[in-house]
C-alpha cells in the first residue's frame, strides 16, 4: 500500500512539475522524460515483490533449503534404501512443502522412518507440509533391473 501511495504521489508531483515547466515556455519533452523517470523508480522499488510473487506462482524451490542435502539426509535414515521423486516448493513466502517417494528395505519399518523423516524435515529444514510415499525395495528393483546388481 505504501508503494502504491508513493507511486501516486510521484506521478502527481511529476505531472505538476511538467505542467509548470511547459506553462512557462519550457520544452514539452519534460513530460515524457519525467513519466519515464517515475516509471523506472516504481519498477525498481517493486522488483522484489514481483520476483517473490513469480517464484511462488511457479512453485520454485525455496532458496534457503539445500535440495540435494535434503535428499541425502532422507537417504541416511536407517531403513531407507533410496529416495526419488523429491519435490520441494514454496507454498507461501515463509512455508515450504515437500513430497517424495521413500524406498524401504523393510516395509514394517515405515512408521519409524516416517516419524524420523518428519522430525528431521521440520526441525532441520523448517518444512512442515510433508507428503511421503513408502515403496518396497523389491518394486524399485523390478523397475530398475540394474540396481543392486
Amino acid at each position: 500500500a505504501l508503494l502504491h501511495g508513493m507511486g501516486d504521489l510521484l506521478g502527481s508531483v511529476a505531472a505538476i512539475t511538467a505542467g509548470i515547466v511547459i506553462y512557462f515556455g519550457g520544452p514539452v519533452i519534460v513530460d515524457p522524460i519525467l513519466s519515464i523517470f517515475v516509471s523506472a523508480l516504481i519498477l525498481h522499488s517493486s522488483w522484489g515483490v514481483v520476483k517473490t510473487s513469480v517464484h511462488l506462482l511457479l512453485d520454485g524451490v525455496p532458496e534457503n533449503i539445500p535440495y540435494q542435502e535434503v535428499g541425502s539426509t532422507l537417504e541416511a535414515i536407517p531403513g531407507v534404501y533410496a529416495v526419488h521423486d523429491l519435490h520441494i516448493w514454496d507454498m507461501t513466502a515463509n512455508e515450504a512443502a515437500l513430497s517424495s517417494h521413500i524406498v524401504l528395505e523393510r516395509m514394517d519399518e515405515w512408521p519409524q522412518v516416517l516419524e524420523k523423516a518428519r522430525e528431521i524435515l521440520e526441525k532441520k529444514y523448517g518444512i512442515s507440509h510433508i507428503t511421503l510415499q513408502p515403496e518396497p525395495v523389491e518394486e524399485m528393483k523390478k523397475r530398475f533391473m540394474c540396481i543392486g546388481e
